[in-house]
């Protein structure tokens, strides 16, 4: 806390707008305070608390750009955001959202860095050596020369925050940043926001779930629940009390528990007698056109059926890319995929789907109905499954999920970003697929909920289904993986039992 109030919050409420439903849903409920010059904020809370709403109130997309009710008011720099332009807030305020591709201009990493500095007119010597500067301070120099959609999502978060850091802004905020970085990733990022501090007097303000992720970076905690503040100081007894209340505090890894199976397993059985393999790599190796190097090589992974497999590694080691394998969205360059013991070199997407259900990193690449009841029926109603039956998989999918609070007449993608998560998940749920392939589910999701997908996925194991789960989130490891596979560099470097096993 170094100097005067950059941010100034006074009173403010928020209501969005639910024309499908002709109802008004509070997001934020008479919220005040202030940030000095220079401090470090975190904001956490349960998963739809008012987090990523709050967030929106401070670069004036809301009111500017979301229909719904706001009252009182929000000063940064001096200027209230309801009525300056969102372009000139840009210019102080500083925003990474939770999905990096929603901000991306570009589709290079070099230009991408620059568009910010285009815009504000910097001469190209002094543009090249800002985008240096910045690629070195956040450990992304590698990725210079890079298309973006050859990165993995964590590299893609990483130059997001860099493309925002570049241009200078006095206050940085920055929605989840460490949700899609694996344990290196995360503390290479809290070191380099820190520098920002030190260095540049920079102002953070960062939501997150994990706090344990955040690392060297301390500072100021504040405390959503249900849209009201429910605290805010630094994080002492106090603080931990009231997140130990509302389930909002991830406990330390070494604490989580494993969620407990029921199945009987015999050592080395593959569950199922003489029956094939839920899923098979064989050989597999994929490089993406133009890249110097393959992303997988000679991959050789069995994932069995009755059991949890949780697949980890760092950042760009390919762990996306074995997903996109395994239901044909991308073919192999070598070596084969197999379903239940047969190739799926001839069989399309479609064809895969049937057996095969996939859940991408990010829910919004996912949800395209109109209301979450439409979202939910709209795989099995493709599939012909009787509306009774569709009826009877809402009802349980809204249970297991913690999904009842919400109307199945609202838009899926006005919901917030934990509860659209959950939504996805949902979605394929309801499919009842053989198979299940999980990318990240647990981004957006507070500790409550976690502990409620890791019981669903445990169920679903014990019923014989195969489940495969990419992650970064250890503590969701602990709870749930039977075995861990560690990829490093495109290949297999070991595989492990784990706690749940």
């Amino acid at each position: 806390m170094s100097g005067p109030d950059i941010l100034e919050i006074a009173d403010l409420s928020f209501q969005y707008s639910r024309t499908s439903g002709g109802e008004s849903v509070p997001a934020l409920d008479h919220i005040s305070f202030s940030v000095e010059q220079g401090e470090i904020v975190i904001l956490t809370g349960p998963s739809g608390s008012g987090k990523s709403t709050l967030l929106r109130c401070l670069n004036g997309l809301i009111p500017q750009s979301t229909r719904g009710t706001m009252t009182g008011q929000v000063m940064v720099a001096g200027k209230d955001t309801s009525t300056c332009p969102v372009h000139e807030l840009a210019s102080t305020v500083g925003m990474v959202f939770q999905d990096p591709d929603t901000q991306f201009f570009s589709s290079e990493v070099d230009t991408e860095l620059a568009f910010g500095l285009e815009q504000r007119g910097v001469e190209e010597k002094a543009m090249e050596q800002a985008i240096a500067s910045i690629a070195d301070l956040l450990g992304i120099t590698h990725l210079l020369g890079r298309s973006l959609d050859q990165l993995s999502w964590g590299e893609r978060q990483r130059v997001a925050v860099a493309s925002v850091v570049v241009t200078g802004p006095d206050l940085l905020i920055l929605d989840e940043p460490f949700s899609g970085l694996d344990r290196l990733g995360a503390e290479a990022l809290s070191a380099c926001l820190g520098s920002l501090v030190q260095k540049r007097g920079m102002t953070l303000f960062i939501t997150e779930h994990r706090l344990d992720r955040l690392g060297s970076l301390k500072g100021r905690y504040l405390v959503l629940n249900r849209g009201r503040l429910i605290y805010d100081g630094s994080p002492d007894a106090v603080m931990a009390g009231i997140l130990e209340r509302d389930d909002i505090l991830l406990p330390p890894e070494d604490e989580c528990r494993p969620v407990g199976r029921n199945m009987r397993r015999e050592s080395g059985s593959d569950f199922g007698g003489d029956r094939s393999p839920g899923l098979r790599l064989s050989g597999v190796t994929y490089q993406y056109p133009g890249s110097v190097a393959p992303v997988l090589n000679a991959v050789d992974l069995r994932i069995r059926p009755s059991e949890i497999t949780v697949l980890v590694g760092a950042n760009g080691s390919g762990k996306s890319t074995l997903l996109r394998l395994l239901n044909g969205l991308i073919k192999p360059d070598f070596g084969e995929v197999l379903v239940d013991g047969r190739s799926i070199a001839g069989s399309t997407v479609a064809q895969i789907s049937q057996t095969v259900g996939v859940l991408f990193q990010h829910a919004d690449y996912q949800l395209f109905a109109e209301t979450i009841a439409d979202e939910l029926a709209f795989g099995p109603k493709n599939f012909r499954v009787p509306a009774p039956e569709i009826n009877r998989r809402i009802k349980q999918v809204l249970a297991d999920l913690n999904l009842g609070s919400l109307r199945l007449t609202a838009p899926p993608l006005a919901l917030s970003v934990g509860e659209k998560q959950r939504v996805a998940i949902a979605g394929l749920l309801m499919m009842e697929s053989p198979i299940l392939v999980m990318d990240e589910p647990t981004l957006g999701l507070d500790w409550t909920l976690k502990l409620k997908l890791a019981r669903v996925l445990r169920l679903l194991g014990d019923a014989g289904r195969t489940v495969l789960v990419v992650t970064h989130d250890q503590a969701f490891v602990r709870l749930c993986a039977d075995r861990v596979v560690t990829l490093t560099g495109g290949r297999i470097q070991e595989v492990t039992d784990g706690i749940g096993a």
